[in-house]
């Protein structure tokens, strides 16, 4: 059993002073940024300097000072990127910049489970019109209280 895992897996290691892209989790990507379409927004986000070796699987990644993650990784959470960067692709904003509602453009009632629920589809502050999001009535107002219904 142990010869067939093997075959699966790899032995990897960066350099200190690479590139490497930083693959997030679904869960996390959906705490820090919405989304209308998380199928299809990026797996990887980068490139990032390796700064340091922490221990034989572990890496610490230059990341902007306005990430909200810790700056150390396991290494099979990122991938090697080739040469220095031309274009970054900007880490997900965290909750120092959570966006705004703009307005209420629907109302509809959906079933969630067995129960019927209220739905906003809400437009964002500095987000384009087809960035509208459907948000539950009662999630809306706790986190935006003081918004006019």
């Amino acid at each position: 059993m142990k010869q067939f895992a093997d075959n699966h897996r790899s032995e990897r290691s960066f350099e200190v002073g690479s590139w490497v892209f930083l693959k997030l989790h679904p869960y996390v990507q959906t705490t820090l940024r919405i989304h209308k379409y998380s199928k299809l927004s990026p797996k990887y986000f980068g490139p990032f300097l390796i700064l340091d070796k922490i221990g034989p699987a572990a890496y610490k990644l230059d990341l902007p000072p306005t990430s909200q993650i810790h700056h150390t990784f396991h290494l099979s959470l990122s991938k090697q990127a080739n040469g220095p960067p031309n274009v970054v692709q900007q880490l997900p904003m965290g909750s120092n910049n959570e966006l705004q509602p703009l307005q209420i453009l629907e109302r509809k009632l959906a079933r969630q489970g067995n129960r019927p629920v209220v739905k906003f589809l809400i437009q964002w502050k500095d987000l384009p019109l087809h960035d509208t999001t459907w948000m539950n009535v009662d999630e809306f107002m706790v986190k935006f209280p003081t918004f006019p219904i």
